[in-house]
Formats: C-alpha cells, sequence, structure tokens
C-alpha cells in the first residue's frame, strides 16, 4: 500500500486546560473538538514503560507496543525490568489511502530510532484507524462516538478482536497531569495468552495512557508527558 501525502497549513495554537474535560467551541479550533485532535503538526510526548514481567524467556514473536503499534526496542523481550523510553507521536499531514482521506502519523521511539507510520481519520460516528494484514485491510474504530459505555465492536472479519467502551469519566493522572477520560478495552483473544490494549481518550487532547497485557499480566504502559496542538 502507498499513501500519496498531501501536507496541509497549520491552525493557530490554542493552550489545553490541565484536566480536559468534554467540552468544545468557544474560539477553539475545530481539529481540537476531539477525543484525538487530527491536524498538521500535533505533537505528543509519552513516557513508555516495559515492565519486568517481559524479560521472561517465552516462546513467540514480541508483540507491538500499545495503542501505536510500535515494535518493541532491539533486544525485545530481553530488556531490562521497567525500562522507560520516549515515544513521540506526530501529525505529518494528510494522506489518501484506497481513495479516502486520512492523516498520516509517526510514532517513534526516541531510544531505538523505530517507527511505525499510521492512518487515521474521524467522523461524527467515530476515530479510525487504517489496518492492513497482509492482503487484508481495514477501517477500524479505536473509539465509537458519541462515547456511550457498553459499546462494542469488531474488526471486520476478525470476530475476536472486540472493543468495549468501558467509561466515559474516568480520571487518569499521567506526568502531564490529570485527565477526565473515555477508556476503551481492545482484546485479540485469536493468540494465547489473549492480547490486550486498554486506552485512555482525553478531549480536545488525544491519548493520554495505555497499557497493554498479556493475559492478566501488565507488559507495558505509556504515559503522556507534553502535547502540542494546531
Amino acid at each position: 500500500m502507498r499513501a500519496t501525502r498531501s501536507y496541509l497549513a497549520g491552525l493557530a495554537v490554542c493552550a489545553a486546560t490541565v484536566i480536559a474535560g468534554c467540552g468544545g467551541g468557544g474560539g477553539v479550533p475545530a481539529s481540537q473538538r476531539s477525543y484525538f485532535p487530527l491536524a498538521e503538526g500535533n505533537t505528543w510526548s509519552y513516557d513508555l514503560t516495559v515492565h519486568a514481567e517481559q524479560t521472561t524467556a517465552i516462546k513467540r514473536p514480541a508483540r507491538p507496543l500499545g495503542f501505536f503499534r510500535v515494535p518493541p526496542p532491539a533486544g525485545g523481550l530481553k530488556m531490562a525490568a521497567a525500562q522507560a523510553v520516549d515515544l513521540i507521536s506526530t501529525v505529518l499531514g494528510s494522506a489518501i489511502v484506497e481513495g479516502r482521506d486520512y492523516w498520516e502519523t509517526e510514532a517513534r521511539l526516541v531510544s531505538s530510532g523505530a517507527s511505525a507510520y499510521l492512518y487515521w481519520r474521524s467522523d461524527d460516528d467515530g476515530i479510525y484507524r487504517y489496518y492492513q494484514v497482509g492482503e487484508e485491510s481495514a477501517d477500524v474504530p479505536v473509539l465509537k462516538l458519541p462515547p456511550t459505555v457498553g459499546d462494542t465492536w469488531t474488526i471486520p472479519g476478525n470476530e475476536e478482536m472486540v472493543f468495549t467502551t468501558e467509561a466515559i469519566n474516568d480520571r487518569a493522572t499521567v506526568p502531564r497531569g490529570t485527565f477526565s477520560c473515555v477508556r476503551v478495552r481492545q482484546v485479540d483473544s485469536s493468540v494465547e495468552p489473549p492480547y490486550t490494549v486498554v486506552t485512555w481518550f482525553a478531549y480536545g487532547v488525544g491519548l493520554v495512557q495505555d497499557n497493554t497485557f498479556e493475559g492478566d499480566i501488565l507488559t507495558s504502559d505509556t504515559k503522556l508527558v507534553s502535547y502540542e496542538l494546531n
């Protein structure tokens, strides 16, 4: 799959509050009236911690780390206990993928230089990510809108990948501050043990935190340190 980039001009910068709620308007750019603001140049920095449980000698391929699906750093599962690395996510610009408009983002691990290039879009019904696995591709909601506790959905053609909106006013405390968030749980039961990603989205901010699990074991967590929105 080849994407054609068409970069857009940036918008005016607007300061964000430390505690983000479910509001909007009043001079706030439209790109920020979202649970995942998408505008060229938007940048989020995170602390990504890989926990001690991932050092165990498990004979299976290392899975990607969290919401951004970045490959684990060099050394894979043999990293030191609670090793922290910086992850930076940046919106590069607009892209056309299979005839549909998306925003292209780069998620980069500073320590290793490993990057993942991901494609996102949003509308009144949700925030979507373009997934491609082999010959199959899908436009998958990572968050249904408006957020409603108990909403569930799957990836088309993969009923074993289940998303659930678990909470809509969940408070998450991270290095950047405390935020009121929507919490979504994604469970992939096609593997053993199941692979789970729990994500927290704050309105007008974006992704605040994610935790990944193999079975019941927390293997990594990602926490927002800073962000800059256009």
